[in-house]
């Protein structure tokens, strides 16, 4: 770099002091200055870096320069857009091309607009960075150098990533400002000379970090090609290495280091060719393939690499399949002979080893070992992808209850189905057929193990066990057939789900699929499913043969043949599933199975099961007591022990000497004397109590006489205290006004006023009131009607007390107004103020029409009545003939695309750089725009696409034309869609639903992109629908309504569609706005928006070695590739600490956010959300704010929230959280924004006595969807992650 540099800027601190004031210097900034003068060009960078105090002194130099150059932007500002600037060089956004000048060639620069802005822009970002650090250096003391130059703390790194500074520095830009007087210089060439400074300084650092970090990936490669080569030593001193595919691709270094020669592949069949060869070698010298490539095939990622790139044949099948030589087996011993014969059209030569198959017995639950139970039941499509069919699930359940019923092991059954939603339907049928039934409970609770290889039951008792049973004790395998390729069982039970008018069976047209469901089974094999629709299906020419052989042996049909295990002759034949005999009693027979007394036996019918009671023998029989000798009778299985004795004996009491007869077997403390007591009490009375109670336990009752001092008598209990009893009997006495006492004889007559009624006559009338006597001598007013006149002649309609002249006369008086018309009106009002309401039919001016005003009214054409009723047929008949001209304007659009030979539909991607730029940018602006941020939503837009389809256009055309009530309003919205959905959509159209939503079975849209996206709406597919809607005239609703079902229901009263406005949740409507209509042609797809979600902040990397970690982001200016990751969870905080307007005024801005890494506590929320997924089937989480104080802040970054220290109890006890920062802002001087999982909430209050029905608490907001508090009892539930700084409220 030039030496002018650093003369430069020495001569540059000296001379902003200087123009500053001289008397501002201090000592260490004089002396800083005389540095600077003896300091060569090489020592100045050096002493800048080394000495405090040059960088003090630096940092004043910046603080006394800035005011000069913020006075010189706002004179930019006055200037022309486009002005010419003198300078020695080029300005700094374009300082890249100076090398190709003259370096002392004055050159004159007009910049354009694009340039002058972003000088602008930058002065100004300096600006504002240095008002915020000035006033953070006013609140937190002197700050670095580096803090004040890189201007609001912006990291130096990132401003060498700006190729016009490190441009500038490196051709001599820098020489030619060095030469000029320091005065002359803008603030935009100011700003660059320091920048240049910086550059120097940190590039060194710069350097030394890239070479320690490329040091450091190369020793992390060699580390690593060490650990692969030690590893490859080892394994080549083993015969055989057994990894899975997987394992082989991603170990191919390793497997090419060990050279294996021989590759032997079980299952190779459901291998798929690319995985295999990834694991081949150059060594590789023989291949063995074992596998049945007549079962399924190897699983692709998508249906048309299977279609297109046949990438579902296996290297074994293809090989075959090309004529190579292979060898196959044919000796079987899993199943039966009566089920492998209808294998022999699969494997023509398979053999039975009947020494093996043949010691099973034949099953006594069935009548035959294979059965295919037939069905007409229809199938069901609806709520996803598969089919489901809800009478062969129940068929399934019932039938594998029996047998568990008549003593099967559950673990011997298995239920295999065609498609993953009918396993899912089956499994929830069995957890709901567990419930329901208790006694299915208690038996299975009493079974004891069985032989299951002849599903009998023992004979031996079976031992009673206390053990709840779960949905883990019937622990009957559900499989889809494609998940228990590999596998047996005793029983299989395969549901083949499909069942429709089309018979079309869908994949169940697979020979390999068919083959696997028909060869899991060892003894007993049943079908589930609607042969007719499977053989008759053009797809179903693989099952035809096992329909055929199974119809040849009987072994088809709509009934099911079930017998009793223990009596061959009892058979139930069931059609439909509740036909099952589960706890019914189809068996009449009598048990016979001999009890646990091995004495007797059960006499019982043989069903429904009653395993538990052949452990009770209820039969009487005679025994000894062994204590007394008594003779007695008890059931059989009863313990002599447990009864007691009940012949009665004769015993005495010792208290009292009283006899009675009591029990041989009960203690004589068990019993009392129940006789009357004979002892006296201390008041001379008999006891009235039991001989065994004690007498001081209850008072006297005895009636004893009482005489009051007056002279009347009462009779009282013994026990009561009359010291304190008073004379109820009337008063005799006289009150003083001469009038009887009202009160008891034990009261004083003066404590009650007299309520005698007495007559009172008024003061100034001769009307009289009646009063009580206590209130005789109090003022009243007189209330009569008054008999007086008035001023007018009429009677005064007033009270007697009332002033006549203050009342106005309300008489009905009739006269003439001077407009001609009679008029009737109240006697008090003046004539003057009389105004005429009849029509005054005078002809106006202009229009000459009758005036229909009232005649007080003055008259005015303008107003006329018959002219705006005609003006207002003129506008219908004009909105008239606009709707006929939009219509004609369709239908000719209907003749031109139906004029075209081939109509055209096509999906193609627009971008900004092709010619589809202004559509491009006006759907992006239109995504971007319309986001709420309660939705929660960040997307990053990924792709647009375009829609044409004519067909669609033309149904669209068609409705404007002939079904719109108003077809001039046509409008762009939102609808959000799963993607199979959507691909119907683009394709077909809108179809109406089938389930109605919140406003009936319409079509729903809406303004905000936000609320669409919605997983609710999306399904994950990550794509929105941008459509054009014939929206019309709107019918405003405020509530839910199931009302409208069609379009028809509309126009009938004028309307196209429906409109929720946005702010009506409180009566039952939407918070954003919502659009529904009711015939699919009124809305066309136009743009397919693809988007990815940025809710998913990416995890923040801890430093080597650390499990606990705290990560601080400051809001930085300059960003790199690096920091997206922080800018990101930033951008996070701040949306969700911004949610509500005003929080900034009384919390401030954001200065600082800690990120808390805590791996223990991390483990603890994703375990407790494993725990929510399985038993809610889902683990969402919501962030929420809770206030505290600085130290309790640090104590639960590092250990979580502890409950025995939370004292809150408004809403009960627990953990409080709130979703909006205003309300944790008074809670303490540290906000923490953790992630919350509610889990199970219930609002409060919540219900008394069942805490275990809910997980949290919720208080809502009554404006929104969010809480305004959460409560939460379970520390797991949350997991601290972030704690916030900010300027005014929670400062560091």
């Amino acid at each position: 770099m030039d030496e002018c540099n650093e003369t430069y800027l020495a001569e540059l601190v000296r001379h902003r002091n200087r123009k500053s004031s001289i008397k501002q210097m201090t000592p260490e900034e004089l002396e800083v200055e005389e540095k600077f003068k003896r300091a060569s060009k090489d020592e100045l960078h050096d002493l800048i870096r080394s000495d405090a105090k040059v960088l003090a002194a630096l940092a004043a130099c910046v603080d006394r320069s800035m005011p000069a150059i913020k006075d010189q932007l706002e004179a930019n500002r006055k200037k022309a857009q486009k002005s010419s600037v003198h300078t020695n060089i080029p300005a700094a956004p374009s300082c890249s091309n100076s090398s190709s000048q003259p370096a002392k060639t004055v050159a004159k620069a007009s910049l354009d607009d694009a340039e002058e802005e972003e000088v602008r822009e930058r002065e100004n970002q300096i600006l504002a960075s240095l008002a915020s650090r000035d006033s953070q250096t006013e609140r937190g003391g002197k700050s670095n150098l580096i803090d004040r130059i890189n201007l609001d703390n912006t990291n130096g790194s990132q401003i060498l990533h700006d190729p016009g500074i490190e441009n500038c520095c490196n051709s001599g830009v820098i020489a030619q400002l060095s030469r000029r007087n320091p005065t002359r210089l803008s603030p935009t060439e100011q700003l660059l000379y320091f920048q240049q400074a910086l550059y120097k300084a940190i590039s060194k650092i710069r350097s030394d970090i890239k070479e320690q970090f490329d040091t450091i990936q190369r020793l992390e490669s060699e580390k690593r090609l060490l650990e692969v080569k030690a590893d490859a030593s080892i394994l080549r001193r083993r015969r055989i290495i057994g990894m899975t595919i997987t394992g082989a691709s991603i170990h191919r270094e390793l497997l090419d280091l060990v050279q294996p020669g021989v590759l032997l592949v079980e299952e190779a069949a459901e291998v798929s060719e690319p995985h295999l060869l990834a694991c081949f070698g150059h060594r590789t010298e023989q291949l063995i393939l074992i596998g049945d490539h007549k079962q399924l095939r190897p699983q692709t990622e998508s249906y048309k690499l299977a279609k297109d790139y046949h990438l579902d044949v296996s290297m074994m099948e293809r090989l075959i399949a090309n004529g190579i030589k292979y060898d196959q087996l044919e000796l079987q011993s899993r199943m039966k002979p009566e089920l492998s014969i209808l294998l022999r059209d699969i494997y023509p030569n398979l053999r039975d080893n009947l020494e093996v198959v043949s010691r099973d017995l034949q099953p006594r639950c069935f009548t035959v070992p294979t059965f295919f139970w037939t069905h007409r039941e229809l199938e069901s499509t609806s709520g996803g992808h598969g089919a489901t069919n809800m009478e062969e699930a129940q068929r399934c359940v019932r039938l594998a209850m029996f047998l568990i019923l008549q003593g099967c092991d559950p673990d011997r059954i298995t239920i295999l189905s065609a498609y993953r939603r009918q396993t899912g339907l089956i499994r929830n049928l069995f957890k709901d057929f567990l419930a329901k039934s208790d006694f299915l409970r208690i038996l299975i609770q009493h079974r004891s193990k069985r032989n299951c290889e002849d599903l009998e039951l023992t004979e031996s008792p079976t031992e009673q066990s206390n053990t709840v049973v779960t949905e883990a004790d019937l622990s009957v395998k559900i499989f889809t057939i494609d998940l228990y390729q590999g596998d047996e069982n005793d029983i299989v039970i395969v549901s083949l789900v499909r069942s429709n008018p089309s018979n079309n069976i869908g994949f169940l047209k697979t020979l390999n699929r068919r083959c696997v469901a028909q060869s899991r089974a060892r003894l007993v094999m049943v079908f589930i499913g609607n042969a007719d629709c499977i053989y008759d299906s053009p797809n179903g020419k693989v099952w035809r043969p096992l329909i055929d052989a199974m119809k040849g042996s009987n072994c088809i049909g709509s009934k099911i043949s079930l017998r009793c295990p223990n009596h061959a002759q009892s058979v139930v034949q069931s059609e439909s599933f509740d036909q099952i005999p589960t706890m019914s009693p189809f068996c009449l027979e009598v048990c016979g199975i001999q009890m646990s007394c091995g004495i007797h036996s059960c006499l019982l019918p043989c069903q429904p099961p009653h395993d538990q009671e052949h452990d009770n023998c209820k039969v009487v029989v005679p025994f000894v007591h062994p204590l007394c000798n008594h003779n007695d009778t008890k059931f059989c299985s009863e313990p002599i022990g447990v009864k007691t004795c009940k012949t009665k004996v004769s015993m005495k009491f010792t208290e009292c000497s009283h006899e009675i007869l009591k029990e041989c077997g009960m203690p004589d403390s068990f019993y009392k004397c129940h006789e009357k007591c004979e002892r006296l009490l201390n008041c001379g009375h008999k006891c009235l109590l039991k001989c065994f109670e004690l007498c001081s336990s209850r008072p006297c009752k005895e009636k004893v006489p009482h005489r009051f001092p007056c002279g009347h008598t009462i009779n009282t209990q013994c026990c009561e205290n009359r010291d304190v009893m008073t004379c109820q009997q009337p008063c005799s006495r006289k009150l003083p006004c001469n009038h009887p006492c009202t009160l008891k004889c034990g009261e004083d007559c003066k404590l009650k006023p007299c309520f005698v009624q007495t007559t009172v006559k008024y003061p100034n009338c001769e009307h009289s009131i009646k009063v009580p006597c206590c209130m005789s001598d109090q003022q009243f007013v007189c209330d009569a009607k008054c008999e007086r006149k008035l001023a007018c002649g009429h009677s005064c309609p007033g009270t007697c007390s009332a002033d006549c002249a203050s009342i106005a006369c309300q008489v009905k008086i009739k006269l003439i107004l001077p407009c001609a018309h009679p008029a009737e009106i109240e006697c008090s009002i003046p004539e003057s103020q009389v105004k005429c309401k009849k029509i005054c039919n005078k002809q106006l001016e202009g229009c000459g029409h009758k005036c229909l005003l009232q005649c007080y009214q003055p008259c005015n054409s303008e107003k006329c009545k018959v002219c705006a009723s005609i003006q207002s047929e003129i506008e219908k008949k004009q909105l008239l003939e606009l709707q006929q001209a939009i219509r004609r304007n369709a239908f000719e659009e209907l003749k031109k695309i139906r004029a075209m030979k081939d109509l055209p539909s096509s999906v193609k991607t627009i971008s900004c750089d092709g010619d589809y730029c202004d559509e491009y940018l006006d759907v992006h602006d239109r995504v971007m725009k319309f986001i709420q941020s309660e939705h929660g939503w960040h997307p990053a837009i990924t792709k647009i696409e375009k829609i044409e389809n004519s067909k669609l256009t033309l149904q669209f055309l068609d409705f404007k034309a002939k079904c719109a009530a108003d077809p001039r309003r046509s409008e762009k919205k939102f609808h959000g869609t799963s993607a199979n959905a959507l691909h119907s959509i683009v394709t077909d159209g809108f179809k109406l639903p089938s389930k109605a939503g919140m406003y009936g079975p319409g079509i729903y849209f809406a303004t905000n992109s936000s609320k669409s996206s919605q997983q609710i709406y999306t399904k994950g597919s990550n794509m929105l629908l941008l459509c054009e809607v014939l929206i019309g005239r709107t019918l405003k609703v405020t509530s839910a309504t199931q009302m409208y079902k069609s379009h028809a229901d509309l126009k009938k009263i004028g309307y196209d569609s429906l409109f929720a406005p946005r702010n009506t949740k409180s009566t039952g409507g939407v918070l954003f706005d919502e659009y529904v209509i009711f015939d699919p042609r009124q809305a066309v797809p136009q743009y397919v928006i693809h988007y990815s979600n940025l809710a998913e902040l990416p995890v923040m990397s801890l430093p080597p070695s650390a499990e606990n970690h705290v990560l601080k982001i400051r809001p930085d200016r300059y960003k790199t590739d690096s920091d997206s990751c922080k800018a990101l969870h930033f951008a996070s905080v701040q949306s969700e600490y911004l949610r509500i307007d005003g929080t900034i005024k009384s919390l401030g801005s954001i200065t600082e956010v800690w990120v808390n890494r805590n791996a223990q506590l991390e483990q603890k929320f994703k375990a407790k959300q494993e725990e929510f997924r399985n038993k809610y089937n889902s683990d969402c989480w919501v962030y929420a704010f809770h206030g505290t104080n600085r130290n309790s802040a640090d104590q639960i970054f590092k250990e979580n929230f502890r409950l025995d220290k939370c004292t809150r109890q408004a809403y009960g006890r627990g953990i409080y959280f709130s979703e909006f920062t205003h309300i944790s802002k008074d809670y303490g001087d540290a906000l923490l924004l953790c992630r919350v999982l509610p889990g199970r909430e219930v609002d409060y209050p919540p219900p008394p006595n069942k805490p275990a029905e809910y997980d949290c608490v919720r208080v809502r907001d009554s404006s929104s969807d969010y809480s305004n508090m959460l409560v939460i009892s379970n520390p797991d539930q949350i997991l601290p992650v972030y704690r916030v700084f900010t300027t005014i409220k929670f400062t560091q």
